[in-house]
């Protein structure tokens, strides 16, 4: 993908180099003059980034916020472990549980905003089949 082919052609470039082009995208993302094929290839330009930690065999980690790009929560899942569970009807029961580690940046909105969000983010993490559903319609963002 793109995000490998930039970091490829990077790795390249001799040391000097590397770290005068990288702090030169870091200032053109600080001053929002990135250009758009760099902002595509990057990871850290998204709303939230998600990683697995199960797939390395260890558990959820806290993981810390860029200073780079758009990322505002960061989400670490790791691997499942037996844990307590009531059901419904008070009923416990020992399952096994993935843990996530959640991070997130409170700097990109106000308080209302961020607190409607993360309620609306614990909804799904507990109701994930509402991600099911359908938009009705497709709202673009604004240019």
């Amino acid at each position: 993908n793109e995000t490998d082919k930039t970091a490829k052609m990077l790795t390249n470039m001799p040391n000097c180099f590397i770290k005068l082009g990288v702090g030169f995208v870091k200032w053109l993302d600080k001053h929002g003059m990135l250009p758009k094929k760099i902002i595509s290839a990057s990871p850290f330009h998204t709303s939230c980034f998600i990683t697995n930690m199960k797939s390395i065999k260890t558990d959820y980690i806290y993981h810390h916020i860029y200073d780079f790009g758009t990322t505002g929560i960061f989400l670490a899942m790791g691997k499942e472990s037996p844990c307590p569970v009531a059901d419904d009807k008070g009923k416990v029961s020992v399952e096994n549980v993935m843990h996530i580690g959640v991070v997130t940046d409170e700097r990109f909105c106000d308080g209302l905003y961020y607190a409607n969000s993360l309620r609306l983010l614990q909804t799904y993490f507990q109701n994930p089949d509402i991600l099911r559903d359908r938009l009705e319609a497709i709202v673009p963002d604004a240019e």
